[in-house]
C-alpha cells in the first residue's frame, strides 16, 4: 500500500507546476477518476485474474487426490497402466507445481492478498489429504495381511472422500454446483481426511476464512490473546525491532527518497521526478536484490530509450505518438510477469512519446534525461542498500535453513510422541505444523532470491 502512495506523490505531486490546495484537490479527483475507469475497464474485459493459473493447478491437485483416494493401498487396482507409483508420483508433481506457482506469485507481491492466503492453505490441505490417504492405504494393506478378508472394508471410505475432493476441484474451477461436505462416519485416518476435505471445500466456496482448523482456546490462551496488540498495530511494533528487515528497509527507503527529492528540488532538472521514482523502484530490502534490480532497470531503460527515440522519428503526429504509447505500455504489462528487463524496455519506449505528448512537442533530450535520471536514482538506491544498515540474503540463508530444520525436528518429535502412546498435545502439534510451513516458506523465498 505504501508504494502506490509514494509513486503517486512522485509522479503526480512532485511533477506538478503548482502545489496549492486547489491543485492538489483537482489531482486527487483526476487520480480517483482514473482508478475508477481502470477498475471498470478491467471488470468489463475480465483482465484481472492473477490467480487463475494457481487456482487451476490446485483444482488439478484435488482431482488427482480423488483418483489417488480411489486407488490408495497395496494391491489395489491401478487405472494408469499397472504402475502402482503412477498416481502418487503424479499427485506429488502436481502439488510441487502448485507450490512453485504460489511462491512465484508471492514473489511478485509486497503483501499476500486474502485470495492468495486461501489458495496457499488449500495447497497445504491437499498435501495433508495426500499424506492421510497414503497412511490409510498402508494401514488397510497391513490389516489385509493380518485379518480375514471379510473383516477388511477397503472401499467404504473411498467413494465419499473422493467425491469430496472432486467437489473442491469443481468449486475452484467454478464448473459445478457446490456439494455437501463428506457424509457418514469414516473410521480412523479417513475421519481426519474427511475433516480436511470438508475444510478445503468451505475455503474453495468462500464460506470460511483461510484459517487452519483448531480447537477453542483455553481461558489462559484467551487471556494472553486479549493482551496482544491489535492486528493493525502488531506489524508496526515488530518493525521497531532493530533486527527487523522490514523496519530497517522502511527507514532506509525514507532516507533515500528524501535525498532524491532534495536533489530534484535543488537542481530542478527537466523531468527530475524520475530520480526519486527510479530510487523508489530499485531500492529493495536486501542489498543483493537492490543490485540486481539496478542492473535490470539500467539495461531495460537504455534499450527502451534507443528504440523509443528511433520510433519518434516516424511518429510525426500526436495520434501516432498516442498509438505508440498505448502499444508500448500494453507490451510492458504483458511481459512483466515474464521478464523485468523487457518490461522496463517497453515502458521506456512508451515514455518517450508519452512525455513528448505532455510537453506538446518532440524533445530530443527526453531519452537522455530519462537515462540520466535512472543512473542518479539507481546510484542513490545502491548507496542506500549497501551503506545504510544493509541486509544480505546470502548471510541470512544459512540461519533460515537451520531454523527450518529445527522446526521440522520439533514437529517430528511431537508426531512420534503422539503415535507412541506418549502424552501428546494436539494444540502444540497444530501450532508447530503451522510454524514449519512459515519457516519453510521463508527459506524457500530467500533461496529463490539468492540463486
Amino acid at each position: 500500500m505504501a508504494l502506490p502512495v509514494a509513486w503517486s506523490y512522485l509522479e503526480i505531486g512532485l511533477s506538478s507546476a503548482s502545489h496549492t490546495l486547489a491543485q492538489a484537490g483537482w489531482h486527487a479527483v483526476l487520480f480517483a477518476a482514473g482508478g475508477l475507469w481502470a477498475t471498470l475497464l478491467a471488470r468489463l474485459i475480465g483482465a484481472v485474474n492473477p490467480y487463475g493459473p494457481l487456482r487451476r493447478q490446485i483444482a488439478l491437485c484435488f482431482r488427482l487426490l480423488a483418483r489417488y483416494i480411489e486407488t490408495a493401498g497395496p494391491g489395489d487396482p491401478d487405472p494408469l497402466g499397472g504402475d502402482p507409483m503412477a498416481p502418487e508420483a503424479t499427485l506429488r508433481a502436481a502439488i510441487a507445481r502448485a507450490q512453485a506457482l504460489a511462491a512465484e506469485r508471492r514473489g511478485r507481491q509486497a503483501a499476500m492478498a486474502a485470495e492468495a492466503e486461501r489458495l496457499v492453505l488449500l495447497i497445504e490441505l491437499v498435501d495433508r489429504g495426500f499424506a492421510l490417504a497414503a497412511a490409510q492405504g498402508e494401514l488397510q494393506g497391513r490389516d489385509r495381511d493380518r485379518l480375514a478378508p471379510e473383516r477388511v472394508d477397503g472401499t467404504a471410505w473411498r467413494e465419499p472422500l473422493a467425491a469430496a475432493a472432486r467437489a473442491v476441484a469443481d468449486a475452484l474451477a467454478r464448473r459445478a454446483a457446490f456439494t455437501a461436505q463428506p457424509a457418514g462416519d469414516p473410521p480412523g485416518l479417513a475421519r481426519e481426511m474427511a475433516l480436511v476435505l470438508g475444510h478445503a471445500l468451505l475455503i474453495a466456496r468462500g464460506d470460511a476464512p483461510a484459517l487452519p482448523l483448531a480447537p477453542l482456546p483455553s481461558p489462559a490462551q484467551a487471556a494472553a490473546e486479549s493482551r496482544r496488540p491489535p492486528p493493525w498495530l502488531a506489524p508496526l511494533l515488530r518493525s521497531l525491532d532493530r533486527r527487523s528487515v522490514v523496519g530497517r528497509h522502511a527507514l532506509r527507503y525514507g532516507l533515500v527518497l528524501a535525498v532524491a527529492v532534495a536533489i530534484d528540488k535543488a537542481f530542478a532538472p527537466p523531468f527530475g521526478y524520475w530520480i526519486p521514482l527510479t530510487a523508489s523502484v530499485v531500492l529493495r530490502p536486501y542489498a543483493g536484490s537492490t543490485l540486481q534490480r539496478a542492473v535490470e532497470r539500467l539495461l531495460g531503460t537504455a534499450a527502451g530509450i534507443v528504440v523509443g527515440m528511433a520510433l519518434m522519428a516516424l511518429a510525426g503526429s500526436d495520434a501516432t505518438r498516442a498509438l505508440l504509447t498505448l502499444a508500448a505500455f500494453f507490451g510492458s504489462l504483458a511481459v512483466l510477469p515474464l521478464n523485468y528487463v523487457l518490461a522496463i524496455a517497453f515502458l521506456s519506449v512508451g515514455l518517450v512519446p508519452f512525455e513528448a505528448l505532455l510537453v506538446g512537442a518532440a524533445v530530443p533530450e527526453i531519452g537522455a534525461l530519462r537515462l540520466f535520471s535512472t543512473l542518479v536514482g539507481g546510484a542513490l538506491a545502491l548507496a542506500g542498500g549497501f551503506l545504510l544498515w544493509p541486509s544480505f540474503e546470502r548471510c541470512s540463508l544459512p540461519s533460515l535453513i537451520a531454523t527450518s530444520v529445527a522446526s521440522m525436528a520439533r514437529y517430528a518429535d511431537l508426531v512420534l510422541a503422539l503415535h507412541a502412546a506418549a502424552p501428546g498435545n494436539p494444540e502444540r502439534l497444530a501450532a508447530q505444523r503451522q510454524r514449519v510451513g512459515v519457516d519453510l516458506s521463508n527459506a524457500q523465498a530467500a533461496l529463490q532470491r539468492v540463486v
